[in-house]
């Protein structure tokens, strides 16, 4: 899917100021895509930080109106299916992509770090990417959470290095565990991929042996 994310390609995601959507959000914004999006939480600290970045925040109501045909609208599992968006969406007959399939596309083009397990996974990507930041790697890390210790969401826009930076993400996302697999494929189509134990991530990082 790497056509999907030619520079400006618009983006419209759906309950954007929820954890997952909004950082899939400040991330695409951040790779140079045209982004905005609803919520029926659209006036919270959420909204105002994506705001703040140049992201249009609106009413689910002012959205069913106002999307365009060529935008790409993407949903999580959170979505039922008589949204009012989503329908006006169908209504115009516009793409509809799930928020995995996107965050799939955006991780295939940097070296992946996906964190697997029950719990812990967002505080364990924390940890991954603050160390690998610390290495001078410049990750790019998508979590459901903030983490102390960034100055910045996302690298400054086009500082970015595609294709060979790092992209620290949780592997699992709820609903949608077909995402799994599909990295898992690409992993083996790539013979790239690699499993390591906190303690070897560890020891690996440190000696920054990583390639």
């Amino acid at each position: 899917m790497t056509e999907l994310l030619q520079s400006g390609r618009p983006f419209f995601l759906v309950g954007i100021c929820g954890a997952g959507m909004s950082s899939l959000a400040m991330l695409l914004h951040s790779i140079g895509m045209d982004v905005r999006g609803s919520d029926i939480a659209n006036d919270g600290p959420e909204a105002e930080r994506l705001t703040s970045l140049g992201i249009q925040v609106m009413s689910e109501a002012e959205a069913s109106g106002v999307l365009r045909h060529d935008e790409v609208l993407v949903r999580s599992s959170a979505i039922r299916p008589d949204n009012v968006v989503l329908m006006a969406a169908a209504g115009i007959r516009a793409d509809v992509l799930h928020r995995t399939d996107v965050l799939s596309a955006v991780a295939s083009e940097y070296f992946l770090v996906a964190v697997a397990g029950t719990h812990g996974k967002t505080t364990t990507s924390g940890m991954i990417g603050y160390v690998l930041a610390r290495q001078g790697f410049a990750p790019t890390i998508c979590v459901g959470g903030h983490i102390a210790g960034f100055d910045e969401v996302f690298p400054p826009e086009g500082t970015q290095r595609r294709h060979l930076g790092y992209f620290v993400m949780t592997k699992f996302w709820y609903g949608r565990r077909q995402f799994a697999r599909t990295m898992w494929c690409s992993w083996l189509q790539r013979g790239s991929e690699r499993t390591f134990s906190i303690e070897q991530t560890s020891c690996l990082l440190s000696h920054q042996s990583i390639s």
